[in-house]
């Protein structure tokens, strides 16, 4: 018969989950508490503004008015989406919002702020149910995965697809710890889980689909190099090890493998056309905004707590070299990671010790898993800075990995670092605040550990907002109709005054009217641009011959300007 000790231990810890399911979604609300009731938006008006036209894509091709691939700018280019993030995973609860009647700026807005959330609120589940850690420091890693480096580049709105890691790695998590025969149907919904959110995150965000792979491959590479060192190539103790047995399970293996190519043939079938047409990105400006060791803990001079880092050790640099680790969080991780290494290296010594028991044995595994969690972390971390010299090993990837010369900037990787950096947090933090002896002292330890990872994760001023949805409505405010007969149309600006201050403005503007009036345009914003196009500014009468280049190697008829100079639309020697 249980004591009243443990009644009321078991109260208490059913209390204290959904308190920290309420704390989590309050940290939640106080890292965006800038654009939380006001017409602010994530990001600004370039990449901010395009990833909110590329969302709404989805729910135009839901109504029928575009195709799957299609985007109604760089007219007649079909593949104007190949050349960026798809933003699919975006695109799905986007187009839920707009159903409920939202306009394209709030539905975009709650589905950013809704994924961060359900990413937070993933790891939290992800280390309390999954690997089993005190409310405490799940809630740590939850806040350390959620806020930490994702805060700083929400100009790169496509970033926060880190949101879906959490659920991937709960799936590989239940698919490793289901390979008893007698559980296959268990780990084979766990596998097919993983494979098609890992389809959904290269749909979203390419940047963050490859950094998870290459992750992954490299922790399988740990994982497969213990094995061969120790011997024993099978889970052991509830350890849950990456490694398939592909010969005991060969028909699983190839089912999933075949899974994948159905998945993803259509990304490839898009991709490989325009990939070969762009010709991928030089290595000097892959490794252009990437940084030395030093850099790795530029965090911005917004932060907080640490902001004065960045000028007192003149870091400064682009805001791609404003994403750096933490103090707090960098003295957590080698803390947790010299605590892991030295209780393998004793279970390895006092291998007796070490398994005895069931329980003994689930957490030897657990340990051992976070250790290579740790260690990918580690090794990642230096692939992607630059050593002595300039160089930088990302060269190889660069080099032997088709695709990833595709990737602009290799500095957004310690962006994705964040997630598996807040799990090895996790567990040192729960580790450490097991040593106090004293249940009342290890409480108050935790609040101090809880609320200094929220202190740490704090912006001056919150999110990085620098548009709202006010100046976009205001923008279209003065656009009429266009002509009758007007089946495709340009941008320019005539005035004496520019209309807006960057030229992609121009291009994200006009994609706003061709939505609006559902006419495509010649206009568009991308990470690429078609071969040919030179329709970047669109002011002064430099761009007029520019446009009817573009109009005459393409044929085009119908075609007409709108002039934000005059306010008017006119029709271009396009027109039959």
């Amino acid at each position: 018969m249980p004591s009243p000790n443990d009644c009321a231990a078991g109260r208490l810890t059913h209390c204290l989950a959904p308190l920290s399911v309420l704390l989590v979604l309050a940290a939640e609300a106080f890292y965006f508490r800038n654009i939380l009731g006001n017409s602010l938006l994530l990001g600004d008006t370039g990449d901010g503004h395009f990833c909110l036209l590329v969302a709404e894509h989805w729910y135009r091709w839901l109504l029928g008015k575009e195709g799957f691939f299609s985007l109604p700018i760089f007219w007649p280019e079909t593949s104007a989406l190949a050349w960026s993030d798809l933003l699919l995973g975006f695109g799905l609860p986007h187009a839920l919002f707009r159903l409920m009647g939202m306009d394209p700026y709030t539905a975009y807005k709650s589905t950013l702020i809704g994924l961060h959330a359900a990413g937070a609120l993933g790891t939290f589940f992800l280390l309390r149910k999954g690997f089993e850690l005190r409310c405490a420091a799940a809630f740590i890693g939850a806040v350390l995965a959620g806020s930490s480096q994702m805060i700083v580049p929400s100009c790169h709105t496509q970033l926060y697809a880190c949101a879906f890691l959490p659920f991937i790695a709960m799936a590989l998590l239940a698919f490793f710890r289901n390979m008893d025969d007698a559980k296959r149907g268990c780990r084979v919904s766990a596998g097919c889980a993983a494979v098609g959110l890992m389809a959904l995150l290269v749909y979203t965000s390419f940047y963050i689909a490859c950094f998870a792979a290459l992750f992954l491959a490299l922790l399988a590479a740990l994982d497969l190099t213990v094995c061969a060192s120790l011997r024993r190539c099978r889970s052991r103790g509830g350890r849950a090890l990456l490694f398939l047995h592909p010969k005991k399970r060969l028909l699983e293996t190839l089912a999933f493998a075949a899974l994948s190519a159905l998945l993803l043939a259509p990304f490839v079938a898009l991709e490989l056309p325009a990939r070969s047409s762009f010709g991928g990105r030089s290595w000097a400006l892959v490794t252009f905004h990437t940084p030395t060791v030093p850099q790795l803990f530029n965090v911005g001079g917004a932060n907080l707590m640490f902001g004065w880092i960045r000028s007192a050790a003149n870091l400064g640099g682009h805001h791609e070299l404003q994403i750096g680790w933490l103090p707090t969080t960098a003295a957590l991780f080698l803390a947790s990671l010299v605590l892991l290494s030295r209780r393998r290296i004793s279970a390895l010594l006092h291998p007796s010790e070490a398994d005895a028991g069931a329980e003994a044995g689930r957490q030897a595994g657990r340990e051992a898993l976070f250790l290579q969690i740790a260690l990918a972390t580690l090794i990642a971390t230096f692939i992607g800075c630059k050593t002595s010299g300039g160089r930088s090993p990302w060269h190889f990837i660069y080099a032997f990995i088709p695709g990833m010369d595709a990737l602009r900037t290799i500095a957004r990787i310690h962006v994705f670092l964040v997630f598996p950096a807040a799990l090895t947090c996790a567990f040192g933090a729960g580790q450490f605040l097991r040593l106090i002896p004293r249940p009342l002292i290890q409480n108050l330890a935790a609040l101090v550990l809880c609320a200094a990872a929220v202190l740490a994760c704090t912006w001056k001023g919150g999110v990085y907002a620098r548009w709202s949805a006010d100046w976009a409505r205001e923008v279209l405010q003065s656009v009429t109709a266009p002509p009758e007969g007007c089946a495709v149309f340009a941008v320019e600006d005539s005035g004496n005054r520019r209309k807006f201050r960057h030229d992609f403005e121009y291009q994200l503007a006009g994609w706003e009217i061709a939505n609006r009036w559902d006419r495509p345009t010649l206009n568009g914003y991308s990470g690429q641009y078609p071969n040919g196009w030179t329709l970047g500014s669109a002011v002064g009468k430099a761009l007029r011959p520019r446009t009817e280049l573009w109009i005459k190697r393409h044929r085009l008829t119908d075609v007409c300007i709108y002039d934000w100079g005059t306010k008017t639309w006119r029709v271009t020697s396009g027109r039959r």
